[in-house]
């Protein structure tokens, strides 16, 4: 494996007009190097710049890029200043890795490119390689357009102290940022850093209001696309990604007045121990864009052992202009232990946008150990401003144990909306230690800068965004919580669920309400709906404001163990629920209502189209069926006898008539009472073996016989019974 040279800055005689290096003290004045056009190459054996040191590139001022190979098969280590006059960009390429030091700092004019690549590509085609072959290199005047890396490119790694994050994210934005020396080019430039892992620890990277790139490839040709202050960069023909982690406090910064960019673009991305990317618009610029890509995780947790902050990445605007948008592409995301993503306003202009895309699964998880704040993804505003949106695509999304995905307003601008795609669940789950539910939310929220006048005044509009949420299945449990809410006289936004199967257990909560304004309405979706376990459906109102609306269309309805669904108000009118259900199971400790305590009730309508229950009722004929062709002819009938049904009871006169309630069963036989003796001549159709059924009577008394077994008995004589005639058949 490579190893970190002692030596400091050794040029390799590789060149046609080879570098020179002039030691002077603790400065290295490096000159000569073979110019074509505006680049001017150099190439070193060894390239070591020991804490104290400086590397001084004097160029000529006509120099648009330094662009420097180390050829030696060792790691370059660079704890000291690097200079280069003028404007001049510097590229620096060593395949065996580099290692910026505590103390490494850039003097440069123009934006850096440190990179673990085998070659730099150009625009036509040449090559400036590190892996020195045995012919001069072709130097060229065109513009470098690639990096071909390697099977196995070297890590950067960038080592510091720390950043200190002196501000409260959730207040004071707008006077914080990060501190911490570290690599920084000036104003308006990229910082670029492609390789193979690519490891801060401790390590910062700043730009203010440019550009900061973190690109970890392999195996093909990176793309730099050229622009007015660097490059941007894309994997181009890469096909082996590599991981970037970030830990101890590290940070990127690219805050400014006109906010800066960065991307990060790798296989597996970490921000651990409070480390930060932090981007902001200072005035009337706009931010430009933050854009997190991973071929599989990207990873969030742990928290600044200095000041207790978490790993957080924060970007918005403090004026008129725009905040920057937040985009994260991986197969997983996963936030935990207090970590943020947070898009927020602080003037007059928008909060950026969150988009999430994760092909396999979300995870929110918990808050922090130390200051208790909620794992989140949030979009908010603190002014005047609009509040951005969140936008969740994803298979699976879980929010467990406090995490929150919102969208707020805590000034007197609106709400953004928050949107959830997932093809295979939506989970929110639980509460953290001291009772927080898990939640997705849109709300406004009263903060302390917010006068009273200038809530009650009807040209702000303060009101809450929308949610929509689509999903096979959506789970809300544990006292977790899916809510649109307003705490002022704004009005509450509206939530929309498309899902396959709906479960609100133990306590959980699908809501939109507001303190005062007009309750919010709730439209689902969904095959089956089942709530359990004192869970609740509302849209409400506690003010004078109206009760929202609720529309509930399902298969299968089911509210139990104490659970509700509410369109409530105070002081104005109830919402009006409207259900439309295949089947609805309602155990008798649940309700559903739509009232108001002061004003008039709402309506609660439940449609069943299952069956229309007249569509099965034919009315008989009146005529008597001919029984000649359907009695068996060995069963012929006897003079005088008769096989008689009669009788009504039980039965209305048509189908489509009403059953009256006098209407009662009676026995309509014409029974024949006869003398003992009349009984005793048998039809000779009777059968013969037919012997007197002996009839059961009940005992009136008792006797002793003489072996003094007690006896029950009878006492009376019955000579006279009731018989109903025998059919005439007597041989079937």
């Amino acid at each position: 494996m490579p190893t970190i040279a002692n030596a400091q800055i050794v040029p390799d005689g590789t060149l046609p007009n080879n570098s020179i290096v002039r030691p002077k003290g603790e400065l290295q004045q490096i000159t000569g190097g073979t110019q074509a056009g505006g680049n001017l190459f150099h190439s070193f054996d060894r390239f070591n710049v020991r804490m104290g040191e400086t590397a001084w590139f004097d160029n000529a001022l006509s120099v648009e890029n330094v662009i420097t190979r180390i050829t030696g098969g060792q790691i370059s280590s660079i704890d000291g200043l690097i200079r280069v006059n003028s404007t001049a960009n510097l590229i620096l390429v060593n395949p065996n890795g580099i290692v910026f030091g505590e103390n490494a700092r850039l003097d440069i004019g123009g934006s850096f490119l440190g990179s673990t690549a085998d070659s730099l590509v150009f625009e036509d085609g040449s090559i400036f390689s590190a892996k020195v072959e045995d012919r001069p290199p072709l130097l060229t005047i065109s513009v470098p357009i690639g990096l071909q890396l390697g099977s196995q490119p070297g890590t950067i790694q960038v080592r510091g102290t720390g950043n200190l994050q002196f501000f409260d994210r959730e207040i004071t934005f707008a006077t914080g940022g990060i501190s911490g020396e570290g690599l920084t080019v000036p104003p308006g430039r990229t910082l670029a850093l492609v390789g193979g892992n690519l490891e801060l620890v401790g390590g910062t990277l700043r730009s203010i209001g440019g550009r900061v790139e973190l690109a970890s490839f392999g195996d093909g040709i990176a793309r730099l696309n050229p622009t007015p202050n660097g490059w941007t960069i894309d994997p181009g023909t890469t096909r082996d990604l590599r991981d970037i982690s970030l830990s101890a406090a590290s940070g990127l910064d690219t805050g400014g007045p006109a906010g800066g960019a960065m991307q990060l673009q790798g296989r597996n991305i970490l921000l651990d121990n409070g480390s930060i990317l932090f981007a902001r618009a200072l005035s009337e610029g706009s931010s430009g864009a933050v854009a997190i890509s991973a071929s599989e995780s990207v990873e969030l947790q742990g928290s600044n052992p200095f000041d207790a902050n978490e790993s957080i990445v924060i970007v918005g605007t403090l004026g008129a202009g725009n905040g920057s948008d937040v985009t994260i592409t991986a197969a997983r995301l996963r936030l935990q232990e207090g970590a943020l993503i947070s898009a927020p306003s602080f003037g007059t202009g928008n909060a950026g946008n969150i988009t999430v895309n994760a092909a396999e699964a979300v995870e929110l998880i918990g808050n922090s150990p130390t200051t208790r704040r909620a794992s989140s993804l949030l979009a908010s505003t603190f002014s005047s401003g609009k509040g951005g949106n969140v936008t969740v695509n994803t298979g699976r999304l879980s929010i467990r144990d406090g995490a929150t995905v919102q969208s707020a307003t805590f000034g007197t601008g609106p709400a953004g909306e928050v949107t959830v795609n997932a093809t295979r669940s939506i989970e929110v789950v639980g509460t953290d230690p001291e009772g927080t539910p898990s939640r997705i939310l849109a709300d406004t929220s009263i903060s302390d800068n917010l006068s009273e006048d200038l809530l009650n005044d009807p040209s702000v509009n303060r009101d809450s965004g929308n949610l929509f949420l689509s999903t096979p299945f959506l789970r809300i449990a544990e006292g977790g919580d899916v809510t649109v809410a307003n705490d002022g006289p704004g009005n509450a936004g509206n939530i929309r669920v498309e899902a396959g199967r709906i479960l609100l257990e133990h306590e959980g909560k699908l809501a939109a309400s507001t303190a005062s304004g007009i309750g919010g309405n709730v439209d689902l979706q969904a095959e089956s709906v089942v709530l359990r376990g004192g869970s609740e459906i509302a849209a409400e109102s506690g003010g004078t404001g109206n009760g929202g609306n609720l529309t509930l269309a399902t298969s299968t309805l089911a509210l139990l163990e104490n659970s509700r669904i509410t369109a409530n108000a105070f002081k104005g009118l109830g919402g009006n629920i409207q259900i439309n259900t295949q089947g609805i199971f309602i155990a008798p400790n649940s309700v559903i209502t739509a009232s108001s305590q002061l004003g008039v009730d709402g309506i609660v309508e439940i449609n069943n189209p299952a069956v229309d229950p007249a569509s099965g009722l034919i009315e008989l004929t009146s005529e008597v069926t001919d029984p000649t062709d359907r009695i068996v002819s060995s069963c012929g009938a006897a003079e005088d006898n008769s096989f008689v049904i009669t009788g009504r009871g039980g039965l209305a006169a048509t189908p489509t008539e009403i059953l009256q309630h006098e209407t009662v069963w009676e026995d309509l036989r014409n029974l024949i009472e006869f003398p003992e003796e009349e009984a005793e001549s048998v039809s000779s159709f009777a059968p013969s073996s037919i012997e007197p059924r002996r009839e059961l009577v009940e005992a009136t008394g008792w006797r002793v016989r003489e072996d003094g077994v007690v006896e029950l008995v009878a006492r009376g004589d019955r000579s006279r019974y009731l018989e109903a005639k025998i059919p005439p058949c007597g041989t079937f």
